[in-house]
């Protein structure tokens, strides 16, 4: 009896919490109750500042999972990983896995993502509009005589920018590609002013200077861009499926090749998404995301701060089944994956973690739940289960 009353205590303690109504005495008392399992100290992500709403309810739902041993058909299981982060009183990263198992075992013929034969790129490249490769990481300091400036940020994060003096080559029709590797960023500062955060794996063309009455772009991959305003020129960004136009704005382009979907996320101002192969366009607002599938084009409320965790280095698992994520560690690890099983959607994950984390932290961190396992050969991971 005294151990049924002790749970809806800290059931209470936990509601008040969720609520923001409990005392630092109470507090107190729910963490150190929950400590007593063993596990980790509570820990916050640093991409979850400022949304206390959203960790109140996480540190609600693991504590109550404590407290409630029984396994129901949907397993929620809490995971905890060490890296630093600096939040109002607690600290380091919290990984929160949501596992919907309804699994099936059985074995078949093996399914692989698309894999190159090439050597892996190991550097961020420029391929001049000549025909030209520049390793960049190599060209620091040293590229400016021949149009443009290459810089480490205080991130370690490469910046290039074009200059002024580069001679000739001013037709905007003529363009450049910088394609970056797996597990690298790089910022781009166009002629006109606009910044383009490229991620992982992604090539990005664009003319030395902008010179006709559009400014155009072309992106395979994921960017994130600070338009310079001009009302005279528009900027468009153009996708395998899609043109993205704005005059001046912040919005985030995820459209790699290996993804189903294309998705454009506004932050400020307003863009226009014009598909390829539909004959309508249509206007986004700052908060919404318009997502491409199959000719098939949709628009709804989101959380921008998902969109763009990639440029605060960290990986966001919303309901993502596990190829999802794979293709995700896939950009930024360069592995190959291989599939021993067949393909369970209703194998979710959410959460978030760090891409500071080494592959084997990760991957290890997923086999915790326990409805995955991994083999690791060099560069290729195998999922067995």
């Amino acid at each position: 009896m005294e151990k049924i009353t002790q749970q809806k205590k800290y059931e209470l303690l936990a509601n008040k919490w969720q609520e923001g109504t409990c005392t630092n005495a109470e507090q107190t008392e729910l963490f150190e109750y929950y400590e007593q399992f063993g596990a980790n100290k509570v820990e916050i992500p640093i991409v979850f500042n400022g949304n206390e709403d959203l960790y109140r309810d996480a540190l609600y739902k693991k504590i109550s999972n404590r407290i409630e041993i029984k396994r129901t058909s949907s397993v929620r299981l809490w995971l905890w990983s060490g890296a630093a982060a600096v939040v109002f009183i607690l600290s380091a990263v919290l990984i929160n896995f949501k596992i919907n198992s309804t699994q099936s075992h059985k074995l078949v013929k093996s399914r692989k993502l698309p894999v190159s034969k090439n050597p892996i790129q190991k550097q961020p490249i420029l391929i001049q509009n000549n025909g030209s490769v520049v390793q960049l990481r190599n060209a620091e300091h040293s590229g400016v005589q021949n149009g443009f400036n290459v810089q480490q940020d205080n991130n370690g994060t490469l910046v290039y920018t074009i200059t002024k003096n580069k001679i000739g080559a001013a037709n905007d029709k003529i363009l450049n590609e910088i394609r970056t590797p797996v597990g690298q960023k790089l910022i781009v500062f166009l002629s006109d002013g606009t910044k383009v955060h490229l991620n992982a794996g992604s090539s990005f063309k664009f003319p030395n200077q902008f010179q006709s009455a559009i400014r155009r772009v072309s992106l395979v991959g994921e960017a994130y861009f600070e338009v310079s305003k001009d009302k005279t020129k528009p900027f468009i960004v153009s996708t395998a499926n899609q043109d993205i136009e704005v005059l001046g704005t912040h919005f985030n382009v995820n459209a790699y090749e290996n993804e189903a979907a294309s998705r454009t996320t506004l932050v400020e101002g307003r863009v226009k998404i014009k598909p390829k192969f539909l004959g309508k366009s249509t206007i986004l607002l700052p908060g919404q995301q318009a997502v491409l599938e199959n000719q098939n084009l949709t628009v709804a409320e989101v959380n921008t701060e998902t969109a763009l965790a990639w440029r605060s280095g960290y990986f966001i698992f919303n309901n993502e089944d596990l190829e999802s994520i794979m293709r995700k560690l896939q950009r930024w690890y360069g592995i190959d994956v291989i599939y021993r099983n067949q393909k369970n959607p209703e194998l979710t994950f959410a959460g978030a973690i760090s891409q500071e984390k080494s592959l084997t932290s990760i991957l290890k961190i997923i086999e915790e739940t326990g409805d995955v396992r991994f083999s690791v050969s060099g560069r290729s991971v195998t999922v067995l289960k």
